[in-house]
Order: C-alpha cells, then sequence, then structure tokens
C-alpha cells in the first residue's frame, strides 16, 4: 500500500516536471552509473538501490562509461608506468 502512495507521488512529481512516466527506472539506471563513475563502492550502491545481490545489481546497473575505460587506464599507467 506504501509503495501505491510512493508511486502515485513520483508519478505525479514526474507530470509536474513534465517527464515521461517511464523514466524512473531510466532515472535509476542513470543514478547507479554515476555512482560508479564517482567511485562509490558497488556494496554501497547494491545497499542503496535495494537490490539483495550484488552480482544482480551488477548485471543490471554496472554500465561502462568511455570516461571509467579511460580511467582504468590512466590508473594502468601509474601502476605500471610506461612498457613501450
Amino acid at each position: 500500500m506504501a509503495d501505491d502512495v510512493l508511486y502515485k507521488e513520483l508519478r505525479a512529481v514526474f507530470t509536474e516536471a513534465g517527464l515521461d512516466q517511464r523514466t524512473f527506472h531510466k532515472f535509476r539506471h542513470s543514478a547507479a552509473t554515476l555512482l560508479f563513475a564517482a567511485g562509490v563502492n558497488p556494496k554501497v550502491v547494491q545497499e542503496a538501490l535495494g537490490h539483495s545481490s550484488i552480482s544482480i545489481m551488477l548485471g543490471m546497473y554496472g554500465d561502462v562509461t568511455p570516461d571509467m575505460q579511460q580511467e582504468v587506464g590512466s590508473i594502468m599507467d601509474r601502476l605500471f608506468g610506461d612498457m613501450s
């Protein structure tokens, strides 16, 4: 019952903001991706999203952005230096 009230309130907020009603899950996905990109520990993101399994959560929201890929390259360069 409380979920129904929350859902109705979210729909009203989206309508008032002129957002598509289907954007709730897109918003959730974007929030998870942004948290990962900001370096938030995946376990913390899992708990914030309320998933019981980190593997399920990472499968759903663990997108890799180009910035994340670049960061991995930079970290590897710092760790191992220029190997050429």
